[in-house]
């Protein structure tokens, strides 16, 4: 059976106060893949990598019609968004000093989903 999948975009801040957007697929009511995007930096998460990803149904995410997206505009996002966790021109360890408090620390983009 395959899932029933929806999409979302919305407003988001990092822990360190930067403001970006956040885009979320959710597939049977629970988030299965997100990824946010910062002036200098993005991160993301799925569910292989699931520390960071939201961890609450759409019920409870108050994500209404008006944040909902094509999932053409979310794979979009989580193609050229989805670098890990990356700060113009530096690695992940480099902006985290080795640590990462908020994104799946990964070094390469994130998988590419059929």
């Amino acid at each position: 059976m395959t899932a029933s999948k929806r999409y979302f975009k919305h407003c988001a801040e990092s822990d360190v106060g930067a403001v970006g957007t956040a885009y979320l697929e959710i597939a049977d009511g629970w988030p299965s893949r997100q990824v946010e995007v910062y002036p200098t930096m993005s991160c993301w998460a799925d569910e292989q990598h699931p520390d960071y990803l939201a961890d609450q149904p759409l019920s409870v995410l108050e994500l209404g019609e008006e944040h909902e997206i094509s999932a053409a505009e979310f794979e979009l996002a989580w193609a050229s968004g989805g670098w890990g966790c990356q700060e113009s021109g530096q690695d992940s360890a480099a902006f985290h000093g080795g640590t990462c408090g908020r994104c799946s620390l990964n070094s390469g983009r994130p998988p590419t989903w059929s």
